[in-house]
């Protein structure tokens, strides 16, 4: 089934959340190569670590995505949002995609023992705050007024 685009603005994002992460990821693993930090192996508690905390993302984001799909709203910035989500998993966090993102570099970062995805997470936690967030807060604040406004007084941003 094909979506046909709508007429109304959809939020305007610096760039795609998984394009910031990936280019992150990117950049460290060039950086990685080109200027090695360490020697930091991963060893076996940081590669369960990193791998628990990537399928615990997976089920984050999947949850957050079917949450949407019932809604019968859109997860993609490029449509407009027909609804306000604020229960499962949205009850919890108001941006559960991008925690499970971060748990994913996270994970990675760990299973392949990486210091500078490490370094690079807090400037890629800026860019998605301030490029990404707050755009996207703008956005709903605008279309749903009290509701979401409310909505963010009950739950965090984050966790």
């Amino acid at each position: 089934m094909t979506e046909t685009p709508s007429t109304e603005r959809a939020e305007r994002p610096l760039a795609p959340p998984p394009i910031l992460y990936l280019s992150t990821l990117a950049v460290a693993v060039i950086l990685d190569r080109l200027l090695p930090l360490s020697h930091w192996q991963s060893g076996k508690i940081t590669t369960i670590i990193g791998v628990a905390l990537a399928l615990l993302a997976m089920v984050i984001f999947a949850s957050a995505w079917m949450r949407f799909k019932q809604a019968g709203t859109h997860a993609p910035h490029w449509m407009p949002t027909t609804s306000l989500v604020t229960d499962g998993i949205f009850a919890y966090s108001r941006n559960p995609i991008y925690v499970a993102m971060t748990m994913l570099y996270l994970g990675i970062a760990m299973i392949v023992a990486s210091l500078w995805m490490l370094i690079l997470l807090p400037p890629l936690l800026i860019v998605m705050q301030l490029g990404v967030i707050k755009r996207e807060e703008a956005y709903l604040r605008e279309k749903f007024g009290q509701p979401y406004i409310d909505y963010c007084a009950r739950v965090r941003r984050w966790v």
